[in-house]
């Protein structure tokens, strides 16, 4: 026993050593725990549906489901029996299944959970595996009350052995050819139940199982089924066993879980050791003779894993007992800092020499050699003249020329180290620039001291103080045909025509006045601050500066290329150009990538942030650079990282597409409240139809890519109201307003970095029903209206018309009466006029004879109206009285009734009135205003 412990221990001591010669770099990892969204670090199973989204369940806060932007947390407030989540399966229906550790089993339709229990038919409510087989049948392990199978919405117990005893069910597999495969945890002698046709074989110790305690079970491309034990893991080819321990390489014997990824290799999961890779080169000949290890020294999360998955883009993610959930995000990144032996995590400097060596300048602790096994390194006590690098050259020679921040520049040459600096030849000691031109003359920038030119015995200098532009200088570039480029901080491009550089600069002792041109401000350049320089096969230069983004010098005009463009920054830290000609522009915010087209002229950009990968987004000035093998390597402040491109395989899964959210007016909407089928996700309604007005709708979209979800671009349109697709953009929701009414459907489909749509769009159709006055019925009862009005004034035109005809006859008639009377009356008339006339001549004889009679007399005449005033006097009136008529009118123009005092003279007026004649005198007294009247003897 004590020896069987010793070998143990000596096993795990060797192991770990083990491990730790084969650490030389960090994964490609990326933490999800409490910091970023998880309700809990400590996570017991987890699982990818139908849908792409991440199903994490917690070992005591629910489950979390990730969609690739955020997490969302289902607990027992929306409907699940417990929060302890212990299993989680997703059906051919589309429905979530949830086994828990005591609240039985849930199924979630994606509006609500269903829960199962003892009533229906469950004796144990810890849950610990679920499965359906190819029938659909769904069969549940339960920790100590056996098999069950779903029928008819109840569980059914399942007998598979005659142990009733400590029958504690930890895994249920279905094999690619629809065997059941049980794993135990219960007795040493039981191990694996496989379900063949209708019975149960047991499969134990005894027949080659390395240990009956089983954790995990899955199948490899060859159909050959692995088994993780608590001592080890089992290959069963379905005749015999191939057993891997410890000693044979894995990390620790106590497995977790097992996995076989898209390539084929196998997987597996340690408890408290990590995680490992098993390579599998061949498909005839299965051998883990080569494994890769990953920990939290090569940056997993957690070393206690539960679980293992490959979701469909084809990361690799760990479940923990305390780290939260892992993704490794391929393995075409690798990172490199302290922990893997750099001497400094703050890299300056990246270069590589003809031995493919790579070097590393740091900030504060000098210089490193990596050889890809080991690490190197060389300080001011090894002969370096500062500990703190700015940039590193090698020369046609294989000379490394290292310049410093603070002492100029040491040379390293066949393992010996010599120093250039302000004492002995230099212009100035902070070196930020060197390059070689074509003659081998050495070209060495300082900030503050201008250019210093050596050609390995004499120096000659390019200072503000002999004529050149600048003393600030950032980075020298000689192009193809020998020009030399200088980028400096104030004065933008500084470039020395080939005829005016080296020699012609040592034969004259300076530079010529002519032999330079400053490309700055004045000819398009975003800023002065020039930080970096490189010609691409083409010819153009590109200048990238602090602050103005990256230009492009096509010998005519510059092209400049900023944030609003696409890039992470418009502080530049460098450029490279990769055996791609793909260019490489390291910013503080990240890595961007331009893709240029010389025939098109088109530009193409992509970020490679922290979000892809990077364990520090910022990267340093003169840290770029790519590797014999068409590596690329890129300093940060965090250590050195490593692309790898040929393991950047494009991702050839499409995004899974859904319409996440349909907003009126741009309000969260109840749907039911227009339609009462509803779908299980998202509650969207089946039948829609909205009124005329409610016709501004906006739609919310999400392609699910976990490979990259910040890169899926979508493109949408309305049928029915778009003409064509929209262009593609990252822009994840649109709006329709004003929409009319009609029948719509709204398409949207999503597009990965690469490049690769989904073949099938997410679809939801609806109405917008007219208004009332629009529609076919309404329209049907205007004309209806309108008929029946037209036949309405036809008919009552009739009506009137025979009225009018009927009252035309009767006025003819009334009229011919009328006129026939008219007739008649004028003929009366004319009758009575000829009377009239006859007496009127006769009255007329007899007036000539009175008024030849009154003309005669003495006596007064008048003739009075009927109201008793003067109308006419004779002669004798104004004989008698000595007033004529006039002045009589003048003086009393009254009546005789108002003038009169005699009481009869009214009864002898109104007497001659009627008999129309005159049988008084009437006596008038002017000056008294009285009136007599006597009898007179004239009719």
């Amino acid at each position: 026993m004590q020896t069987k412990i010793i070998k143990y221990i000596v096993q795990v001591i060797f192991l770990c050593f083990s491990v730790l010669l084969s650490f030389g770099q960090k994964y490609n990892f990326y933490n999800y725990n409490k910091d970023n969204g998880l309700a809990q670090s400590h996570i017991s199973a987890i699982f990818q549906d139908s849908r792409g989204y991440i199903w994490i369940g917690t070992e005591s806060c629910g489950i979390n489901v990730y969609d690739g932007f955020s997490i969302k947390t289902y607990t027992t407030q929306q409907g699940l029996p417990d929060n302890k989540i212990k299993a989680i399966y997703e059906d051919s229906h589309g429905c979530i299944w949830v086994g828990t550790k005591s609240g039985y089993l849930s199924c979630f339709n994606g509006a609500k959970f269903t829960n199962y229990s003892s009533k229906d038919g469950l004796e144990d409510n810890n849950i610990v595996a679920i499965v359906e087989d190819f029938s659909g049948v769904l069969w549940v392990g339960t920790q100590k009350g056996g098999l069950y199978r779903k029928t008819d919405n109840k569980f059914i117990k399942i007998s598979y052995t005659s142990d009733t005893l400590n029958i504690i069910i930890e895994e249920i597999f279905v094999a690619k050819n629809g065997d059941l495969w049980l794993g135990r945890l219960g007795t040493k002698r039981h191990g694996l139940f496989v379900k063949q046709n209708n019975g149960f074989r047991n499969i134990s110790v005894k027949d080659g199982l390395c240990n009956n305690k089983i954790n995990c079970i899955s199948e490899d491309k060859q159909g050959h089924i692995w088994i993780a034990t608590r001592y080890g893991v089992s290959r069963f080819n379905g005749r015999n066993f191939k057993n891997y321990y410890q000693s044979n390489g894995l990390p620790s014997s106590f497995v977790t879980s097992i996995l076989c990824d898209n390539n084929g290799n196998m997987w597996f999961g340690t408890y408290g050791f990590g995680a490992c890779r098993c390579n599998i080169t061949s498909t005839k000949v299965i051998n883990c003779s080569s494994f890769t290890y990953f920990n939290q020294k090569n940056g997993l999360c957690n070393d206690f894993i539960r679980k293992i998955i490959q979701d469909k883009s084809g990361n690799i993610w760990f479940s923990t007992d305390g780290g939260g959930v892992c993704k490794l995000d391929g393995e075409f990144l690798l990172h490199y800092t302290t922990g893997e032996g750099l001497p400094d995590n703050y890299i300056t400097a990246v270069i590589e020499d003809k031995n493919n060596n790579l070097w590393f300048g740091t900030e504060a602790k000098g210089l490193c050699c990596f050889t890809g096994k080991e690490f190197s390194y060389f300080t001011k006590n090894n002969g370096l003249c500062s500990n703190a690098i700015h940039t590193i050259f090698i020369d046609t020679k294989g000379i490394l020329w290292i310049g410093s921040k603070e002492y100029g520049v040491s040379i390293y040459d066949n393992g010996r180290l010599s120093k250039l600096s302000e004492n002995n030849g230099l212009s100035g000691n902070i070196i930020q620039a060197i390059t070689e031109d074509k003659f081998g003359n050495i070209w060495l920038g300082s900030y503050g001291g201008g250019i210093t030119i050596y050609n390995g015995n004499t120096f000659t200098y390019l200072t503000k103080k002999n004529g050149f532009a600048s003393d600030l200088i950032k980075t020298i570039l000689e192009d193809e045909e020998g020009n030399i480029w200088v980028g400096t901080e104030d004065e933008g491009v500084i470039m020395i025509f080939k005829e005016h550089a080296s020699d012609a600069i040592f034969s004259k002792g300076k530079l010529d006045e002519f032999g330079f041109l400053n490309i700055k401000s004045n000819y398009g350049l975003s800023s002065n601050n020039v930080v970096a320089l490189v010609q691409d096969n083409n010819g153009c230069i590109w200048i990238g500066t602090m602050g103005g983004g990256v230009g492009r010098f096509d010998g005519k005009r510059i092209y400049t290329y900023t944030e609003q463009n696409g890039l992470c920054s418009n502080d530049t830290r460098f450029l490279i150009f990769d055996s791609y000609q793909n260019l490489w522009i390291g910013t503080e915010k990240g890595l961007n990538i331009i893709r240029y087209n010389i025939k098109s002229k088109e530009v193409e950009i992509e970020d490679y942030s922290q979000g892809s990968g990077f364990i520090n987004q910022e990267s340093k000035v003169h840290t770029g650079y790519e590797d014999h093998d068409g590596n690329v390597w890129f300093g940060t402040s965090n250590g050195v990282s490593l692309y790898i491109p040929e393991k950047d395989a494009p991702n050839q899964e499409p995004p899974q597409i859904h319409i996440t959210a349909i907003k009126l007016f741009s309000e969260t909407t109840d749907w039911s409240r227009f339609d009462e089928n509803l779908t299980a996700w998202n509650a969207f309604p089946q039948n829609l139809k909205l009124p005329y007005n409610k016709n501004h709708l906006k739609f919310e979209f999400l392609g699910t890519d976990l490979k990259a979800p910040n890169k899926v671009r979508y493109q949408w349109m309305l049928e029915g109201f778009d003409k064509d697709w929209s262009i593609p953009s990252l822009k994840n929701n649109c709006t329709y307003s004003y929409i009319p009414f009609g029948n719509y459907s709204f398409k949207v489909k999503a597009i990965n970095k690469y490049g690769i749509p989904n073949k099938t769009p997410a679809v939801f159709n609806f109405t917008v029903l007219p208004p009332f006055w629009a529609n076919w019925r309404f329209y049907s009862a205007i004309f209806i209206v309108i008929l029946l009005l037209v036949f309405i004034y036809i008919r009552w035109k009739q009506i009137q018309l025979v009225k009018e005809k009927k009252l035309l006859e009767q006025k003819v008639d009334e009229r011919t009466k009328l006129l026939q009377q008219e007739k008649m009356t004028v003929e009366l008339q004319k009758d009575q006029l000829t009377k009239q006339k006859q007496l009127l001549e006769q009255v007329n004889k007899e007036l000539i004879k009175l008024s030849i009679v009154a003309a005669k007399t003495s006596n007064a005449v008048v003739i009075f109206d009927s109201n008793a005033y003067i109308e006419w006097a004779n002669d004798g009136f104004l004989l008698m009285y000595d007033y004529s008529l006039d002045d009589f009118n003048d003086l009393i123009n009254k009546s005789i009734y108002e003038k009169s005092n005699n009481p009869n003279i009214r009864q002898a007026v109104q007497t001659c009135i009627e008999t129309k004649g005159s049988g008084y005198k009437l006596h008038l007294h002017p000056h008294s205003m009285k009136m007599t009247i006597s009898r007179n003897l004239l009719q």
